[in-house]
């Protein structure tokens, strides 16, 4: 499962994310330093599918593009 969810989240940061800015603009960027799909990745990365998805979901859900950028680590 951890193997699925890393490969789905750099397939979503190397091709979707690309495609998304190139629709909506370069403004609706993540609006942390650290990325939500690099903290995503580490996350996983660091505390598996379950514990990590958990804290990438609540990361994402905390996000507003457009908004001042904060500094994040994990």
């Amino acid at each position: 499962m951890k193997t699925i969810l890393i490969w789905a989240i750099r397939l979503y940061r190397n091709y979707l994310s690309v495609l998304l800015r190139q629709i909506v603009g370069t403004g609706s960027g993540c609006r942390y330093e650290v990325t939500c799909s690099s903290y995503a990745l580490r996350a996983v990365e660091k505390y598996g599918a379950g514990r990590g998805m958990r804290q990438a979901v609540l990361r994402i859900l905390s996000c507003r593009p457009g908004t001042k950028k904060r500094y994040a680590t994990i």
